[in-house]
């Protein structure tokens, strides 16, 4: 792979050069320290008529500092597949509007929008389906988005690198689980008010959360959010045409475009536990924002078995209407569309889990999951007020049933390896139907999982991991409907290979993924870790879309549509460096600061494209973070700030076609006023030095190339939030 000559790239050199000190260090230092918050030694606590010496007290006021405040780095540490654990503090601690800004600062993840923005998630640079998105551990519901929930609601976040049988191998790049809060079983009240503004726009929101009792034995937590949003977008594009075999100019082009949105919200989730008979309980968990719900039963069969049963359901309408008007340089209207579009989507699903506890150490989990979503889209497309499109009907009928089964074993073969063995088999058929064509596609896949961790010795702070899997991604509903859909700018006659129509493909397969991954981890004294993760995944029928000149129904000329295919094989790699230490454990007499960093490098390899830089779309080179917070020791402030930054990075999507993105910096700060045990006040600053987003993409045909350069600005975002706790 050709080196970056982008000047950021530069700037991760001092990430890696510390990360490979921290690494060459700590194992030396790890032979002296003491055991680790989780290991199973005993702690003796002094008599209380007999006074303890101070070094001894010392030592133990030490160690309930890391079993009280590390509990996400001992879930960590103790799970058998890799799993990344984010907590309340660090989920809320720079004052994010959206959960996708959280995540971007998660070692590997990257998002899709401009600087600040947030937008689509991906780990390892794979969006696009490659990451698994789970709310509570199930599928997100049917028109859910993460930017429909805000960051206060969630209880923690769940990273897992790799797959498994439980929770679903339609994650090549990964999964991201979702937790909401929890009930509590102490009486509280939780009130939040915030305000920001980002640039000439202005955003409010407002929460109450309580945690009560129904009578004496049914807890239930209740989340109201209310948050009205106001942004705006600019963007500047520049396309030019010339000629390939002169150098001419054909044609030079420039728009603007300028998008106000208003967004304004309720949500509403709440969490009830009833208890059944004794060993049993229902745990009703509705969720408001889009009308969906869930509830769970778990049973204890016996004293080793466990039976969890979920029963969801939800749904959700979206209207949406967009006017174009095309106009000529005396601003006459020479072209009017209005797209109307009536979406509905209802979903069910049911999710069996049978837990038994051997006495041997075995843990086995076996379950059964049923889905069904239906969507029923009515579009009326008219252009200068008539309609087009008219052969393949104004309605169109899609619904996709999966049938899912898997077991798995987890077990330890001594107190120094910790193996997982899992197997899942999954059926997914997708239906599309109107009036003028039907069609189907049915797949399945079958994934054998192996997950295992290896100490040195039992009490090491150091630990080895290793993986093994098979995974896969589906085609998207989207992806299998035929129905075209017209290009906006050429909606007649001949069309440019930069602007294609756009159709689907029900003739797709799933994409198949093989992978395995190695990692090395070693938790510090005082709850921080280094840790060293590499990966690697081959894939085989992968999705892409491919844009080809056709004879089409819809038009008496030829037509650049862009369909998705599958066009090959494709492999990806990387690896990810972490790093979250306290410099008072490396430096003598430093200051307790809080350093998190970390640090990806990804590559990838498209086979049937021509490179250089046939990468997977949307994958950038490499992504990096890192951070730092202060608590002042005589005053009830703490402060802290982080700097992610995503490299540019240029990508060959097809013989015809490339793109080159630009590299994304931003920088964000907080100070956090501790007014009592009970009040808090959170300043925070986003986006601290805005920069423009800089993309170009090329297209060429028989005759021209054409090039156009986007640019999108981004702007800074501070705000201000109360919290309460009555």
């Amino acid at each position: 792979m050709t080196p970056s000559r982008n000047p950021t790239a530069a700037t991760a050199t001092p990430l890696l050069a510390l990360f490979t000190a921290l690494m060459l260090a700590y194992p030396a230092l790890a032979q002296t320290s003491a055991p680790a918050a989780g290991d199973k030694e005993p702690v003796t606590a002094p008599k209380a008529d007999t006074p303890a010496k101070d070094g001894k007290d010392a030592n133990q006021l030490n160690r309930v500092e890391v079993i009280g405040n590390n509990s996400e780095a001992e879930q960590r540490r103790t799970s058998t597949a890799s799993r990344i654990v984010i907590g309340k503090e660090d989920i809320e601690r720079y004052g994010d509007s959206s959960v996708s800004e959280v995540l971007k600062r998660l070692p590997g993840v990257t998002t899709g929008g401009r600087p600040g923005r947030g937008g689509d998630v991906r780990m390892r640079g794979m969006g696009g389906g490659y990451t698994q998105i789970l709310l509570n551990g199930e599928r997100m519901p049917p028109g859910f988005s993460l930017d429909n929930l805000p960051p206060d609601q969630l209880e923690r976040i769940e990273v897992m690198r790799a797959p498994t049988a439980e929770f679903g191998a339609r994650a090549v790049a990964g999964t991201i689980n979702i937790v909401l809060k929890e009930a509590l079983k102490k009486t509280a009240n939780e009130v939040r008010l915030g305000s920001s503004i980002e640039g000439d726009q202005a955003s409010s929101n407002a929460s109450w959360t309580r945690n009560d009792k129904i009578g004496e034995a049914i807890p239930y937590t209740f989340t109201v959010s209310l948050n009205r949003s106001n942004t705006r977008d600019d963007n500047e594009s520049r396309t030019v045409w010339t000629d390939i075999n002169t150098g001419a100019l054909v044609l030079d082009q420039h728009a603007t475009n300028v998008n106000f949105n208003k967004r304004e919200g309720l949500n509403l989730n709440a969490r009830v536990q009833i208890p059944l008979s004794p060993g049993e309980s229902l745990t009703i968990m509705p969720i408001a924002i889009m009308g969906s719900g869930n509830s769970t039963t778990s049973g204890r069969l016996n004293d080793a078995a466990r039976l969890d049963v979920r029963l969801n359901g939800g749904g959700s309408r979206n209207d949406t209407r967009s006017l174009r008007q095309e106009l000529d340089n005396s601003n006459t209207v020479i072209r009017l569309t209005d797209d109307s579009t009536d979406t509905r989507e209802n979903n069910w699903s049911f999710n069996g889990k049978l837990s038994y506890q051997m006495e041997n150490e075995h843990s086995l989990v076996g379950g059964l999951e049923f889905d069904s979503n239906v969507r029923n889209q009515g579009r009326t497309t008219l252009q200068n007020g008539l309609p087009i499109l008219t052969e393949f009907g104004d309605d169109i009928n899609a619904s996709s049933a999966r049938v899912a089964t898997y077991v798995q074993d987890e077990w330890n073969p001594s107190k120094q390896v910790s193996a997982y063995a899992g197997l899942r088999w999954e059926s997914i058929t997708t239906k599309s139907d109107s009036s003028s064509y039907a069609v189907s596609n049915t797949s399945s896949v079958l994934t054998p999982l192996l997950h295992a961790t290896w100490k040195p010795d039992e009490k090491s702070r150091n630990q080895w991991r290793s993986s093994l899997t098979r995974s896969y991604k589906a085609a998207s509903l989207q992806e299998l409907i035929a129905r075209p859909g017209i290009s906006q700018r050429y909606p007649t006659g001949a069309n440019e290979v930069s602007s294609p129509d756009r159709a689907g493909n029900p003739n797709l397969n799933p994409e198949l993924a093989s992978g395995f991954e190695i990692a090395y981890e070693h938790y510090l004294s005082k709850g921080g870790l280094i840790s060293a993760n590499f990966f690697y995944r081959r894939i085989s029928d992968l999705i892409r879309s491919v844009v080809a000149l056709e004879t089409v129904s819809w038009s008496d000329q030829q037509r650049w549509v862009s369909r998705p295919q599958n066009v090959g094989n494709a492999t990806a790699q990387g690896i990810e460096l972490e790093a979250k230490v306290r410099l008072d454990e490396i430096f003598d007499n430093a200051l307790p600061v809080a350093l998190r960093t970390n640090l990806s490098v990804f590559d990838s390899k498209v086979d049937q494209v021509p490179g250089p830089n046939n990468r997977l779309e949307g994958q950038p080179k490499g992504t990096a973070n890192i951070g730092l917070d202060y608590k002042l020791r005589n005053l009830p402030i703490s402060f802290g700030g982080t700097v992610n930054i995503t490299p540019g990075y240029d990508l060959q999507v097809s013989g015809i076609q490339s793109s080159s993105m630009g590299t994304k910096v931003v920088a964000d700060a907080f100070v956090l006023w501790s007014v009592d045990r009970e009040t808090q006040v959170r300043f925070n600053v986003n986006n601290l030095a805005p920069r423009d987003y800089l993309s170009t993409s090329t297209a060429l045909n028989d005759t021209q190339r054409q090039v156009t350069e986007s640019n999108n600005p981004s702007r800074l975002n501070w705000g201000v939030r109360l919290e309460l706790k009555l």
